[in-house]
């Protein structure tokens, strides 16, 4: 059973990439993963590992890297390859199992095609509706073959997909992010805590949570929450632990 944690959940405290592994790494008895998620460009390009970091990441049994989602476009350009070689050489000192990519800022998807690492693809949230659907990824993965597939169990509730029509394509499935719809002062705000989730919410998560692949935790650490970490990794381990699919 790999429970695991994105340090992107740590970007509402206000802590860079190196800061967020340190954050994490005080829920290394209860974990035995991280993602490493970058959201810009520069933070992958200029990242680099002090070796008590390297030495952390490697002790865990599941490392994957999230490529920045943000100010990016993947085609045949110099950027791109800086980005992909970037990766590959932390995805290599980290042993990651794979690189995720948000399907809709892919220009050129043949340039990901052979690559000496695992490629993902996830599926998107209501603002990219069009990459959400259970067709487009299954049309996606029939098209590449040697793409894995991440699902988002948050992505799919915005989108109004139950989460378990992703079960067609579960031999495709590398690893699961985990999150919920919450309430704020009325707005309906993605990457809640399973903790915040309401019964039809949980109920369509605990449909897929039993699939035997790494749940990723990606919900948003803000500073009065720090308490619900914990808490959440025992639910995931308690869900999780329930019969196999």
């Amino acid at each position: 059973m790999v429970v695991a944690i994105s340090v992107g959940c740590c970007y509402d405290l206000g802590l860079n990439r190196l800061e967020s592994i340190h954050y994490l790494a005080q829920f290394k008895e209860q974990i035995n993963g991280i993602e490493l998620l970058f959201a810009l460009p520069g933070e992958l390009l200029d990242f680099e590992l002090p070796k008590q970091d390297l030495l952390f990441l490697q002790s865990m049994d599941f490392v994957s890297i999230h490529m920045p989602l943000k100010e990016v476009e993947y085609a045949s350009n110099a950027e791109t390859n800086n980005l992909l070689q970037k990766a590959l050489d932390l995805g290599k000192k980290v042993n990651a199992k794979y690189l995720l990519f948000h399907p809709h800022q892919i220009r050129d998807f043949e340039l990901l095609e052979n690559l000496p690492m695992q490629v993902c693809l996830e599926n998107m949230d209501k603002k990219y509706q069009a990459f959400g659907t259970l067709e487009k990824i299954k049309q996606l993965l029939e098209e590449h073959e040697q793409f894995g597939f991440v699902l988002d169990v948050c992505h799919a509730l915005d989108c109004g997909i139950a989460p378990k029509q992703f079960l067609q394509v579960k031999n495709k499935i590398k690893a699961m992010h985990i999150s919920s719809l919450w309430q704020k002062q009325g707005i309906t705000k993605r990457h809640g805590f399973l903790l915040e989730a309401d019964k039809e919410q949980l109920a369509q998560i605990k449909s897929v949570i039993r699939l035997p692949v790494p749940k990723i935790i990606e919900s948003v650490i803000y500073p009065e929450k720090k308490g619900f970490v914990k808490k959440e990794i025992e639910l995931i381990k308690s869900l999780e632990g329930k019969r196999k699919l």
